[in-house]
């Protein structure tokens, strides 16, 4: 490392790396109101405010904490204002050094925090972090798939995308996927048949199934329950999901526009306005889904 009058600096477009100098002795209420004044300046000269992931490092090069912002310059300064004895002043007093990268949004910063934090195990996120929920947009392996929430990954053989922070909007947008798409969401217990399987018809060609729920009268599910769909049909239905969840694809979005523009042409203001609410819902889970493509493609467990 270069000596002080560098400032040992080294970093990227895409990250960083700073590490205090030797700091020369302080009087004690100038320590007390302003740790590591070195490493501030240089962070205030070369971290930019991007979205990011940061790391803290102890004197003997132990990782002391993982955090993430979308304005990483603004987080890291206002560590060195916290007083001593708070847990953001202790950890830029223990920190002689700082090294970062910027990623391309804010669900990027998140995959890649947990990520080293599962990894490394750093002091300051195990002892002091709480512990956060997430949650999970799985699409089951049935005859037919249902797209539910999850709590956690298990080896099923369902997919699983994620984790999202935001748990009661992740099983909102759900439900909407679901109905706008028309699969199910009941029990997986729940027999299913489909319209080209020969034991559904009785002798005179006529269904023997009712169905299992309100939701195939309204239109909003296509109903294996009781064999109304083809087994072909329900798995692009099944397709048109994944593809929106990999951020591939825009059937419910599609879907709901048209619905939309349909109500309002009937002048059916009210049903316009329901569905314009859940279209906006889909319209920013689509974008959030955008952004964390690249992260997510990388994840083993997806």
């Amino acid at each position: 490392m270069a000596g002080p009058a560098s400032s040992a600096l080294r970093h990227t477009r895409s990250s960083g790396h700073l590490r205090a100098p030797d700091p020369a002795p302080s009087p004690p209420a100038v320590a007390d109101t302003l740790a590591n004044p070195e490493l501030r300046e240089a962070v205030r000269a070369d971290v930019e405010n991007r979205p990011g992931v940061y790391r803290m490092w102890g004197p003997g090069d132990e990782l002391l904490y993982v955090g993430k912002s979308i304005r990483v310059r603004t987080r890291l300064l206002s560590y060195f204002r916290a007083p001593r004895g708070e847990k953001p002043g202790d950890l830029i007093r223990e920190t002689a050094r700082i090294d970062w990268d910027y990623v391309p949004d804010e669900f990027g910063a998140l995959v890649r925090e947990m990520r080293l934090i599962q990894r490394h195990r750093p002091k300051y996120n195990v002892q002091h972090k709480r512990k956060r929920a997430y949650a999970f947009v799985k699409i089951t392996r049935e005859p037919a798939p249902r797209v539910v929430p999850a709590a956690q990954v298990v080896d099923d053989g369902s997919t699983y995308y994620g984790p999202f922070p935001r748990v009661g909007h992740v099983a909102h947008t759900i439900r909407d996927i679901s109905h706008v798409l028309g699969l199910r969401d009941c029990p997986g217990s729940t027999p299913v048949v489909f319209d080209d399987q020969l034991d559904v018809f009785d002798g005179r060609g006529t269904l023997e199934r009712s169905p299992a729920c309100l939701r195939a009268d309204l239109g909003t599910c296509l109903a294996p329950c009781c064999g109304r769909p083809r087994a072909r049909d329900y798995a692009e239905r099944v397709r048109q999901a994944r593809r929106f969840l990999e951020g591939r694809g825009r059937a419910p979005v599609t879907i709901l526009s048209e619905r939309m523009a349909d109500a309002a042409g009937r002048r059916d203001f009210e049903y316009a306005a329901l569905v314009r609410d859940r279209l906006e819902r889909l319209r920013r889970f689509q974008e959030e889904l955008t952004g964390f493509r690249g992260e997510v493609d990388a994840l083993s467990f997806v």
